[in-house]
Formats: C-alpha cells, structure tokens, sequence
C-alpha cells in the first residue's frame, strides 16, 4: 500500500488483546485514533482489531517501531467473522467449492476483524496505525426507508449495505493472476545456485487419463487412472480452470500448448506480457467485463439466477445500480447448451458466451434447473423496474428455449417434472445438494411461465398456463411452502402464521426445516427462507439478513457469510409491503399503493426512478382505525391508491395522475362505525410537519 492510500486508511472502533482476554463486553468508547499506537510483544502476541462493521479495502499498516535480535516477523489475519479469526489461522476464506475452484475468491473486500499476530520470540512491533485502505466507494442510495420502528430502519440500512457490496461496477474485479517477465527466470531456478539462468525444459502432458512431468526430456513422473470433471455433474470439463496451492505458494506457468492426440495443436499460449489481455480472458482471471452482481461479498463471488432473483428486486428498491441487473442477465442468459438450459452460474470474471461462435458453451456456467427458472423471472422483474424492453427482447427466445427443455422433463404420468442430475440439483438452506423431482423446480417453473406470461407481448404472443397438482405436506420445508403459498399454489391455510415464521422452541427464531427428521436437528434459520415466508404473510395481509444463522440469531459457523444477497429480502419486502409501492408497468409509468399495516405508526420511503421520485408517507393511529397516504408521483406516471385491507378510502378508489406532491389521501376502518375527522386531521397536521 502506498503512502498515499494510507492517509485514508480506515481505522477500527475498538482493539482488544487476543492472548488470554475476552472480547470486552461493549464497544469502546474511545475515539479509532486514540486506540493507537497498537504494540505486539512477548507478553501480547495478539490483538484483534474491530472496525464495527464490514469494510472494503486493502489491509494496511504502519510501523512505528520495531525491536528484535534480527528480523521480526507478524501475520495480519483478517474476515468477515470474529469467529473466523478466532477459528482458521488464514482467515475468513477462500471457501471450498465455487470461490476456490474458480480463482473468484476477493480477500480484499468486505472484512470486519483483523488480527495481528507476532511471529518472531523477544521482539516487539510498535503500530501507530493499522486498518484497510478503500479500494471500493460505496455507492450513493437511491432511495430512503423510514417508520416508526428504529429496529426495521437499521435492518434496512443494512440489507441495503449488503446490495451495495454484493453488487460489482465494471472492471472493478481485479485480475487473480499476474503476467510479468519473472515467469521464465523462475522456473530456470531448481537451486539456489545449480543451474541458474539455465532454462531446465519442464513439461507437463496430458494425454486421455494419464498426466505426466518431464524434466531435460527426462519423464520424472507420471499420474495415470485420473478422472477430472466440473464440481458439478458428469460432462466433459471446458470453461475456466483454476489452479490452487498452500497457503502462501505461488504457481508460475510459461508456454502452454495442448494438441490432441494427433498432434493438432488446439491452444498455445506463450503466457507473457505481450498475451497478457488474451491470457486473462482465455482462463477467466481478469477483471468483470460488465457490471454484475454476486451471492455473497465474502464468499463465492459469483452470479447466480437464484440469488438475482432476491437481489434484483433490493437494488431495484435501494441502489437503482440496474446496471449490475443488466450485465447479470446478460452475462447468464450468453450461456445456453443447445438443447436450452439456460446459464445460472458465473464467475464475474466470465466473458460474454458469443452465440454461433462454434465454441462450445463453458460447463461452469450451469448450476441447476431451478436457478435457470428463477433467472427467468429475475429478468422479468428487471424489465418492470428499468423499462428496458430491448434487454428483455433480446433474450425472450433464450427464456423460451429453456421453458421448452423443462417441457421435455416432464412426466406425463405424474405430471412432475423428472429431470436427470445434474439438472435436477436443490440446494436446501446449509442443507444439500439433493438430487431428484422438488417441490422448488416445480414452483419455480410456474413462477416463470407466470413471467414469460408478462413479457410475451415483448415478442408478440400469448402464453398459457397449465395447472398445477398439490400434495399434503409430510413436514415442512419453509422455503418451499412460502414459495408455494406465495404464488397460490398452496391454499392458505388459518395456521400458516405459526406453520411459516414458527418455531419449536420459545424466544427462537423461525427454522428452515418442521418434522423433517434429521434435517431439524441442524436447528438452521435460513434468512432466504425466511424472506420467502414473509412475503407470502405479507401478501395475504399478515404484517406482524445474514446467509444463514442459528436459531439465536448468531452465525451458523465461522465461515458463515454475512454480507449474502440471497438474504436481502427485507430491502425490497419493507418498502413493497409496508409502504405498499408496487410497480405495474414497466419503468414505473404504472404503479400501485397498498401499504400492510403491521402496528406501525409511520413510515416513509422515497425512491429515485427513471421519471422521477416517487414518496410514499403512511399515517396510522391504531385505536381510531384512521390513516392517511401521502403520495409523490413524478410526470408521465399513473398511481392506483389503495386503502389497507379491511380499510376504505374516504374518497372511494383513487387513480391519480401524475406530478403530483404530496397528496394527501385519508383512510379508516370498514368497522370503525364512527368516523373520527379529527384524528385524521392531526395525521394531515403531523404529516405536513
């Protein structure tokens, strides 16, 4: 880091010796300056530093001072969870699976804790600062979310931090690999001194299932028997390719080459600074060629159709970032197999996948069947809230083609839809992979024909549903169910209060999984799930953030996520639901207003959009069953107005054209019998305050 990135150095909230002490109970009440200087010594080998919340930026220090008998050694461990610090000694990553295997794993974003540990016995460092210097600006809200409630506000604010870090500008992904003229004069080293600047001729072959290394055209080794295939499913690997070591090693690589068995050479690559651009777009290792959005901050890095689904509609209700929504779908839906499974997963390094290019779709870029749905109605969401209907149009055919494959898979005995693994794959919260016919593909389907539905006017046709068959549940998985309920598959049911957001134990969170044998005893409280369940409450008028947690609230493990945009449904649920705003037509022209009253006294959002702002101000006083809607709508717009269920507007249904600011519109009780004028009157007064 350099001296002028340390002057914005961001420093932490509070400090604490790791050695023998607890973390101290509250946060310190000293100023992040006056935490420092910070030393290390033989009696405080460790000190922890806290900066309160998840921070982006490259970890930074300096060193005041620095005593030993020769050179003095620390670590700076830093992640996302105190547990993560506490529990693996590089930190909170890279995760197994998806960051790892395709080199997208970042540790320069989104970090909270750091530790500092001394390495060299009888010495000591002295730091008069220490913390993370910004690599990444947090984007400007569009938006604003205000009630009564302090508790929903922060959990807003939050979510809508976690929209901001889980969404990618472009180019703002730094390359994994570095391509410099070192790579040669490296791998001519095999001694400190034997053979220096002698190029040793090291070659690596693959041939069918067998890899082997040779030296000065000297076979040293040989792997044969091997079986390499993608993370998910059985197909022939293609696509990126990472390669991985220790904690601490570097692998450096000089001209490659492979032919195929008859000598035919299929890619060379010197892999020098003059093939730097091409190296990093061959192997997917460069920088985001569009604006994008990932799962987690933290974790895998990749874009996902099933967490675009959450995630599209929480910036369409915070950042406005469309842009992260557009490059999204169009970097998924460039990937479709020829018989038409959609793109559901990528890196954010992946290039666009060019159509008729005769290169084959990479198999990284297929995850599951129901992500690939989700991505359908993802798009769909995307073109109401941008307007952007040459995007949509653009890939209606792909939506289409995928609609058509699922088609195929179903059977006409059951009805389900039987598609083989890896296709079939269900991701349960915490819980999975499982494989087979699911209640979630199914739902999933019906959600996206429900979506092409809306869009076939783009393309000039009309779509048909058809019907959809129920079983009685056994136990209860809460995503399904909610989804199900949701949609209204499901009928609802008196009980679905207690059977969605219930628990089996007092003063607990809800769980992801009811009377489902041994999937209870993870006791996991999934905040997607979750999120689903509300929705479905909220939409059939019952009012009353993390990737996953126990039933306490706290992390499910150290490695846990907590910036995960799976998880972000409260950033969109509060403003759709409790202020009721809802758009109809594309780009906001058409929108509508029904606020969920859930024992609130206030609430107030306000939005930026293509036309303009929108606001929408709710007053209630409970006893009376009188409130007041207070409305903005920008020019070229049209908002549908109505009261809460079991309420009645005074003026009768109201259809307003827009600009208008900051109309007024009263509301009381269907069974209020008396209507009281002078508490609406005080709402008018408190709302033109």
């Amino acid at each position: 880091m350099t001296k002028t990135d340390m002057v914005d150095l961001a420093l932490p909230s509070r400090a604490w010796s790791a050695g023998n002490c607890a973390e101290p109970p509250h946060p310190s009440t000293r100023t992040a300056a006056s935490l420092f200087p910070l030393s290390l010594s033989p009696e405080n080998t460790s000190i922890v530093l806290d900066h309160g919340r998840c921070q982006g930026g490259i970890p930074g220090f300096e060193i005041l001072e620095a005593r030993g008998s020769g050179p003095v050694t620390f670590k700076v461990i830093y992640s996302e969870t105190k547990d993560g610090i506490d529990s693996e000694t590089v930190g909170g990553g890279p995760f197994f699976l998806f960051s790892n295997a395709m080199d997208s794993y970042r540790n320069l974003f989104y970090t909270r804790y750091q530790r500092l540990v001394l390495s060299t016995p009888d010495s000591s460092v002295k730091f008069p600062r220490a913390g993370f210097g910004c690599v990444s600006l947090e984007s400007t809200l569009k938006a604003s979310f205000q009630r009564s409630n302090q508790i929903l506000n922060r959990v807003w604010r939050d979510g809508a931090r976690t929209v901001d870090m889980c969404s990618v500008r472009k180019g703002e992904t730094q390359a994994a690999w570095d391509v410099t003229p070192m790579a040669h004069a490296c791998l001519a080293c095999i001694g400190r001194h034997a053979g220096k600047g002698r190029d040793l001729g090291v070659f690596i072959r693959a041939s069918g299932d067998s890899v082997s290394t040779s030296i000065n055209n000297q076979e040293i080794g040989v792997m044969s028997g091997l079986h390499i295939q993608p993370i998910l499913g059985g197909e022939v690997n293609s696509g990126s390719v990472a390669f991985g070591g220790p904690e601490g090693w570097t692998s450096l690589y000089q001209a490659s080459v492979v032919k195929d068995l008859k000598g035919a050479i299929l890619y060379e690559n010197g892999l020098l600074i003059p093939s730097r651009d091409r190296t990093l777009a061959d192997f997917q290792v460069g920088t985001n060629s569009v604006a994008c959005t990932i799962d987690g901050a933290k974790r895998d890095r990749a874009c996902f159709g099933g967490d675009l689904h959450v995630l599209g509609r929480s910036i369409a209700y915070s950042t406005s970032c469309l842009e992260a929504v557009a490059g999204s779908t169009e970097l998924l839906t460039s990937h479709q197999t020829s018989d038409g499974y959609l793109g559901n997963l990528c890196p954010t390094q992946a290039p666009l996948h060019e159509a008729g290019s005769g290169i084959p779709t990479p198999t990284y870029a297929f995850y599951s069947l129901t992500y690939a749905l989700l991505l359908v109605v993802a798009v769909k969401d995307y073109w109401m809230h941008s307007g952007n209907s040459a995007a949509a149009r653009k890939c209606f055919p792909r939506l289409e083609r995928l609609l058509h494959l699922v088609e195929k898979h179903r059977s006409e005995e059951l009805g389900l839809i039987q598609a083989p693994p890896p296709l079939s794959i269900h991701w349960f919260p915490m819980n999975g992979p499982l494989f087979g016919a699911s209640g979630g593909i199914h739902l999933a389907y019906y959600d996206a024909l429900k979506a092409t539905q809306a869009m076939a006017a783009l393309a000039g046709t009309e779509k048909a549903m058809g019907p959809s068959s129920n079983a009685a549940p056994q136990g209860l998985c809460q995503d399904i169910n909610a989804y199900a309920t949701w949609l209204g598959v499901a009928p609802w049911h008196s009980d679905n209060l207690a059977r969605l957001i219930g628990c089996a134990e007092k003063d607990h969170l809800p769980v992801a999984f009811q009377n489902l044998g041994h999937w209870d005893s993870a006791k996991v409280l999934s905040p997607y799930a979750t999120g689903l369940a509300v929705e479905a409450l909220f939409k059939h008028d019952m009012g009353l953030g993390a990737e996953a947690m126990k039933t306490d609230g706290s992390p499910f493990s150290h490695d846990t996520s907590l910036a995960h945009g799976r998880s972000t449904w409260p950033v969109f649920l509060l403003p759709e639901y409790l202020a009721g705003l809802k758009v109809v037509e594309p780009g906001w022209r058409a929108f509508k207003v029904r606020p969920v009253l859930a024992v609130i006294a206030s609430i107030d959002y306000s939005l930026d959009t293509q036309l303009g702002e929108i606001t929408v101000g709710l007053r209630y006083d409970e006893v009376s069953q009188t409130g007041l809607i207070s409305l903005t709508a920008p020019k070229e717009s049209v908002a549908e107005v109505h009261a809460p269920a079991g309420h009645i507007l005074v003026d009768g249904p109201a259809v307003i054209t827009g600009p208008v600011a900051g109309l007024s519109i009263k509301f009381y009780g269907e069974k209020s019998g008396e209507r009281k004028w002078f508490v609406l009157d005080e709402l008018v007064e408190a709302a033109s305050d």
